[in-house]
């Protein structure tokens, strides 16, 4: 094998990996799509905007939260470290929407990488203006714009 033949071939072999190595990156990255867990077509989602979202305090943030027209349904989304169990522990959360405290949802975890996400369902809210979370000595407050 000639030298400049034997540079192509290491070259195309270092390419290979490269692709191997991106695809799957993007195959187990999360992605917030795959994180919306209400049952309905996902067409109707409205995007609340979060205020004080992360906090120096905790090593939890608040990711995202939606109002689901389809279905009715609320949608919060957590960020916190892997295998973190604190936030599902009875009475972790205080929910209030509009005014209103919702003492009964529905908590589930999806865990990729290095993060897991706590996604907590409040169900039959006909109308939305602002969802506030209290968790430990963290508030967030989502405000539909």
């Amino acid at each position: 094998m000639k030298p400049k033949d034997k540079r192509k071939y290491i070259l195309y072999i270092f390419l290979a990996i490269f692709v191997i190595v991106c695809v799957l990156c993007f195959l187990y990255s999360e992605r917030k799509a795959d994180l919306i867990i209400t049952p309905s077509t996902h067409e109707e989602i409205v995007w609340l905007e979060m205020e004080n979202k992360e906090t120096a305090s905790s090593d939890y943030s608040a990711e995202f939260c939606l109002y689901d027209r389809d279905c009715n349904y609320i949608q919060i989304c957590f960020q916190l470290p892997r295998d973190s169990r604190e936030l599902l522990q009875p009475g972790a959360l205080d929910i209030c929407v509009d005014d209103s405290e919702i003492s009964e949802y529905s908590i589930t975890t999806e865990t990729y990488w290095t993060r897991s996400y706590v996604l907590v369902l409040l169900d039959n809210i006909m109308e939305v203006r602002t969802v506030e979370c209290k968790y430990g000595e963290n508030t967030f407050e989502a405000i539909l714009k």
